[in-house]
């Protein structure tokens, strides 16, 4: 009998040892899951052509190591200039000499910002730094990819040059909140057949859309001509027709825009 309650006991607690380990596995696996999920979420996720950042600086490690081979991309959340810098060199930027060039073509940023701070962003030999809600000079300045570009809502200037010598872009989405364009924004991009300017621009630095060869129309929405702060020479071989809103044209045609413009008529 004593054998027997001996080896009761001993059954006993093997069974509570099995069971005490089977719970400290499950909940290893469980802390292992959690900072697997942890890690993966804590700066963004990337699913489906979408990826979600929750800070700025950190996009290049979200995209993963197949980010070059991306060719469409939206972006929701912070970017700052490193992050515009990566975006550069997706978008095949001729400046990355010694690394590979990305294949994105098409980028949705209506769900951005951007942000001061990340260092600087690299363009045409020279380094440049990011502001709030601003598109800085030569943010995306000769980026021979680029096709189809959403700017980001709540955006308030496109600064000098920021998409000259894009030669793939046919069209780009400019939001109500800018109110101001640099000097030549558009200037070399010859693949833009027509351009539209939001109602909210009430300073142009400088119209100058030299070497865009393929532009035949340039829609201004603004009901009283934006200010043009420095006007150049008419850049055009072919005159594009500026269209601008019912009853407008007059207003057009007596300020600095008939200088630049020798087609100016109301739209429909």
């Amino acid at each position: 009998c004593e054998t027997k309650l001996l080896t009761g006991n001993v059954m006993h607690k093997f069974r509570i040892i099995r069971n005490w380990t089977k719970c400290a596995i499950l909940v290893a696996c469980l802390v292992y899951v959690t900072i697997v999920v942890m890690n993966r979420y804590q700066y963004g996720v990337y699913e489906d052509g979408v990826v979600k950042v929750r800070e700025a600086g950190v996009l290049k490690k979200l995209l993963g190591d197949d980010a070059l081979n991306i060719t469409s991309l939206k972006i929701v959340g912070p970017i700052s200039a490193i992050d515009v810098h990566f975006l550069r060199q997706m978008l095949g930027a001729p400046h990355f000499e010694e690394a590979e060039r990305g294949k994105l073509a098409s980028l949705d940023l209506s769900e951005a910002s951007i942000v001061k701070g990340g260092y600087m962003y690299f363009a045409s030999g020279q380094c440049y730094a990011t502001s709030n809600d601003i598109i800085g000079e030569m943010m995306f300045f000769d980026c021979d990819n680029l096709q189809h570009i959403i700017l980001p809502d709540g955006v308030t200037a496109i600064e000098h040059r920021a998409f000259g010598e894009c030669s793939s872009l046919t069209s780009i989405s400019i939001p109500h909140s800018v109110t101001r364009l640099g000097s030549g924004v558009f200037s070399g991009c010859s693949s833009l057949v027509s351009i539209e300017i939001p109602s909210g621009v009430t300073s142009w630095e400088e119209v100058n859309f030299m070497g865009c060869t393929s532009l035949i129309y340039v829609y201004c929405y603004a009901p009283i001509p934006p200010v043009i702060e420095w006007r150049g020479h008419n850049p055009f071989v072919d005159q594009p027709t500026l269209k601008v809103p019912k009853g407008s044209a007059s207003a057009y045609k007596e300020s600095d825009w008939r200088d630049e413009f020798e087609n100016i008529v109301e739209m429909e």
